[in-house]
């Protein structure tokens, strides 16, 4: 059974703590087979061919693949959108500050250049989306 308190080197007789690390591993994409890495994803060159396939597009956002499309010289990212928001989400929490001021309420996101303002709670909140 773990203990709550310090432990006790037994040799040197000092207090210490246990903790737990994590080890995150670092990876560049230099010398991989860029090929095998994008076996998820598709690439259209062209609007009018992304459109003749526009159901497989879809098709295969909604499995999580990730397709481009490029049009003149932007590529685009065609995405499910309640996936990007979920991983939006675990990437970036809103930690949202909400206050009542000035006879209103204000919404904050802090560390985003992002607020809210409305008369009642429910608005800011509404604005700030």
């Amino acid at each position: 059974m773990p203990s709550t308190g310090p432990q006790y080197d037994r040799q040197a007789g000092t207090p210490y703590i246990r903790y737990s690390t994590y080890l995150i591993r670092h990876r560049t994409m230099e010398g991989m087979d860029i090929g095998k890495l994008a076996g998820a994803t598709s690439h259209f060159g062209t609007f009018t061919e992304t459109r003749k396939h526009l159901r497989s597009v879809l098709d295969n956002a909604q499995a999580g693949r990730v397709t481009t499309v490029q049009r003149e010289a932007a590529r685009f990212a065609v995405v499910d959108a309640e996936q990007l928001l979920r991983s939006l989400m675990r990437l970036r929490p809103a930690q949202a500050t909400v206050v009542a001021e000035g006879g209103g309420w204000s919404a904050v996101l802090p560390g985003l250049p992002v607020h809210g303002d409305g008369e009642t709670f429910e608005q800011a909140i509404d604005d700030v989306l």
